[in-house]
């Protein structure tokens, strides 16, 4: 069995431009996944599951396009256990080495992201614009840095949003990944209220619940401590950090709580806000906007493989 896909994407991309104006300076990289009934395709494996199938085997596929157009460059099929910043190296190298494509801008989300990675990005001189993990300390501290008030001010909002709503962004320069970037701060309003109503709504559950189970352990004579912090646990489930239970035992286990309000106030101020980042620093702030939003389009290419072509789920048995 040969494998020709790379050759066959090589001549389709040589064609291609010379038949259209293709522009190789902007790319956009993205993965998906599909899963497979049965078990006997040697690359399915059991892994992170976009179609949110558990258990069952899958491939990764990633894909290539340029940004204008959407013209695709290449795909790699991958085993369904290798994760997203795993395939990083070998895009890389399929990009420059085989398409001759070089200093060009590579946009990718934030799921590609990792030190090594962008150090590969660094030697092999392209340039990404690519979404942060709010996670890191490092990106959360830039985050609680920019202020929703100062966000939300005339002249940063970059994109118009349904109800009103809006997403509002400012740039900043600062040394992440031991260099400068230029790193855009964008505040999705839309988001911001959804998930503030969300939390709420999660909170007064748990406060009610909670409530009950006090009252039901006072009312009885409950003995073991691990029943108890169980079911605790499942009151609070989603929002256990904002909720620190205190329990006594005297003759019989009872328990009171308490409501970490300082916390709640730093998760709001979070709400909706997300980090971007580009290696050029010569890129405006709405640009960078622009490119990261745009790269749903790659989306339209996955859809189009699993629902036109039908790719999933595929059924491969003996």
């Amino acid at each position: 069995i040969v494998d020709n896909t790379l050759n066959i994407s090589k001549e389709l991309v040589k064609k291609w431009s010379e038949l259209y104006d293709i522009d190789m300076d902007a790319l956009y990289y993205d993965l998906t996944s599909t899963y497979f009934e049965g078990a006997k395709c040697i690359l399915a494996k059991l892994g992170y599951s976009r179609d949110k199938k558990k258990g069952k085997v899958q491939i990764n596929i990633a894909l290539v396009v340029t940004r204008k157009w959407r013209f695709p460059i290449c795909s790699i099929v991958y085993p369904g256990n290798r994760s997203d910043q795993k395939t990083v190296k070998d895009i890389l190298e399929t990009i420059r080495e085989e398409f001759g494509i070089k200093n060009c801008t590579i946009i990718w989300d934030r799921g590609m992201v990792s030190k090594a990675n962008i150090r590969r990005v660094d030697r092999c001189h392209q340039r990404i614009i690519s979404g942060l993990k709010g996670s890191e300390i490092e990106v959360k501290d830039i985050l609680k840095s920019v202020k929703n008030e100062d966000l939300l001010k005339n002249g940063n909002k970059v994109r118009e949003l349904e109800n009103g709503e809006g997403i509002y962004a400012v740039a900043l320069i600062k040394k992440v990944y031991n260099k400068r970037r230029k790193i855009v701060v964008y505040l999705n309003t839309q988001t911001q209220k959804r998930v503030h109503e969300r939390r709420d709504a999660r909170l007064r559950s748990a406060w009610i619940k909670l409530g009950k189970y006090r009252k039901k352990l006072k009312r009885g004579n409950y003995q073991k401590i691990v029943p108890v912090t169980n079911h605790v646990k499942e009151c609070v489930r989603g929002v256990s950090k904002f909720f620190k239970p205190d329990y006594h035992q005297d003759g019989k286990i009872t328990f009171d709580w308490i409501e970490h309000k300082n916390k709640i106030i730093e998760a709001e101020e979070l709400d909706g806000k997300y980090c971007l980042m580009s290696t050029d620093l010569s890129i405006e702030c709405n640009d960078i906007v622009d490119a990261y939003f745009e790269k749903d389009e790659i989306e339209k290419a996955f859809r189009y493989m699993k629902q036109v072509t039908k790719l999933h789920p595929t059924r491969c048995w003996l």
